[in-house]
């Protein structure tokens, strides 16, 4: 078993947490919106990269120069376009459609790894993707439900995180994972702050100490799952593969919520899915 894949089956692990805890920071009775509790989420992020750097590793950061700036800065602006139009395809659209829209991101992934990393290009590795696209569009299908312009906003983010999702790995083999991690999270969250920093400075304002308590969790698990994701990039996993497992998130979430929060609503439909993607997942991480 690859070690790629054995580091992408822990992060996505680490992701359900870490999505887990998300909810219920944005939940709580403070309020807080989305924008200040992503500041929050990718600033701690930062800081704990940052911390793991001087600790673990021998740190040579690149040098600060305009075209890294202005590659950070894009890379902030098409992680905080694609969370904002991902975001706001829920307000006029079904969550259960805009859930499989947003799992497109496989495709543009896995033809940007193709292109830029040259990465395999394998009838079963396609059939892999396939068939996690297809537990997907089987959990969140409903027959009653017709595309309306809010859907768009859903595929454009998924179009915007393939991309994201490609630039990882660039960025991860051009700088090491660690000195990338510390880079992309300040970077997101200080381009988050350009973009909405009235929305975000009120927030914190008001913020209670056990939402940051939340806040701060939901980042360690990120911190964790990007990590492992980053290191995965470099040890031979391809984009298209890790986004594919990655997308599969959603069937550990309905494992946790089935077992730990007791939630048996259509449990027959949830198993059956999460066995489909399953099938999905063994295949990306047996074939080469």
């Amino acid at each position: 078993m690859p070690l790629w894949f054995i580091l992408t089956i822990v992060s996505v692990t680490i992701l359900a947490f870490a999505e887990i805890a998300q909810k219920v920071a944005l939940n709580r009775k403070d309020d807080i919106s989305a924008e200040a509790n992503n500041f929050g989420v990718w600033i701690f992020q930062g800081t704990l990269a940052l911390i793991y750097v001087f600790l673990f590793t021998k740190p040579i950061f690149p040098t600060l120069t305009i075209n890294l700036l202005v590659k950070m800065f894009a890379l902030g602006s098409i992680y905080f376009w694609a969370g904002t139009l991902y975001y706001t395809s829920y307000k006029g659209g079904a969550a259960s459609v805009n859930s499989i829209l947003v799992s497109s991101s496989i495709i543009v992934s896995t033809a940007l790894g193709i292109i830029f990393f040259h990465e395999s290009v394998t009838l079963l590795k396609f059939v892999g993707s396939v068939i996690i696209l297809l537990a997907i569009v089987y959990l969140n299908y409903d027959k009653k439900l017709k595309w309306n312009k809010s859907n768009n906003y859903a595929l454009a983010g998924a179009a915007l995180y393939g991309i994201a999702f490609t630039l990882d790995k660039g960025f991860s083999l051009e700088f090491t994972p660690h000195i990338y991690q510390v880079l992309f999270a300040f970077s997101i969250g200080i381009v988050g702050l350009l973009y909405r920093g009235k929305i975000i400075v009120k927030d914190l304002r008001r913020i209670e100490p056990n939402t940051i308590k939340v806040v701060f969790i939901s980042a360690l698990t990120f911190f964790i799952w990007n990590k492992l994701n980053f290191v995965a990039y470099t040890v031979g996993g391809e984009v298209g593969r890790i986004d594919s497992i990655n997308n599969a998130v959603v069937f550990i979430i309905i494992l946790l919520e089935v077992f730990l929060l007791k939630d048996k609503s259509n449990l027959h439909k949830k198993i059956i899915s999460a066995a489909i993607a399953l099938a999905g997942i063994s295949i990306l991480g047996i074939v080469k």
